[in-house]
């Protein structure tokens, strides 16, 4: 089975990525999508995150009614910080039937170059890369990566942190599922 995995802090999930989620599998790039919450980003460290039980709820919330879609909390079991190429290899030791494959945003591809052994990712895992704003890519710039898919789809200009900063602001909000933005407000998250 070829399987997506789309890392993230998710902090909060949001429109954004369910659209990147539900793209995906419509374009039968994958079977599923696995939505891998980490616990803390390498690059994220000094980032005040809500806790992982809460952005677990919020993720089910969002994706409850997305039958190819499966919340991942593998990286909280993993010794942290949690690195892509550590959780690439423990999920390869336990689901060998499975081909596995990398959901990401062309702004964190800008930096893989930065990632803990990246050039090992880039030769053996196919990359799906969503357009961001304020990145530019395009496949002129990686030809000779051969595991690179650019998806066809708009930009996608929101963002967790943006939301986390207008919580309050119904033009912000509008961005997140309903039941995820009760959730939030229930437990006064942000």
């Amino acid at each position: 089975m070829k399987i997506g995995l789309f890392f993230g802090t998710f902090n909060p999930v949001h429109n954004g990525h369910f659209e990147i989620v539900s793209s995906i599998i419509e374009k039968k790039y994958v079977d599923q999508v696995w939505i891998v919450l980490t616990p803390l980003s390498p690059f994220k460290q000094n980032q005040k995150l809500v806790s992982f039980y809460h952005r677990i709820k919020m993720l089910e919330k969002a994706f409850i009614n997305k039958k190819d879609v499966f919340i991942s909390d593998i990286e909280n079991k993993l010794r942290q910080p949690n690195y892509t190429i550590n959780t690439l290899m423990y999920l390869e030791d336990i689901y060998p039937q499975n081909k596995f494959s990398i959901i990401l945003g062309a702004d964190n591809f800008q930096n893989i170059h930065l990632w803990k052994k990246h050039q090992i990712i880039l030769k053996n895992y196919e990359i799906f890369i969503y357009p961001r704003k304020g990145a530019k890519l395009n496949d002129s710039n990686h030809s000779s990566v051969k595991n690179i898919n650019f998806l066809k789809m708009h930009t996608i200009s929101i963002s967790s942190s943006l939301i986390r900063s207008n919580i309050d602001s119904q033009a912000f909000t509008n961005y997140l599922n309903p039941s995820v933005y009760s959730y939030i407000m229930d437990h006064n998250l942000y």
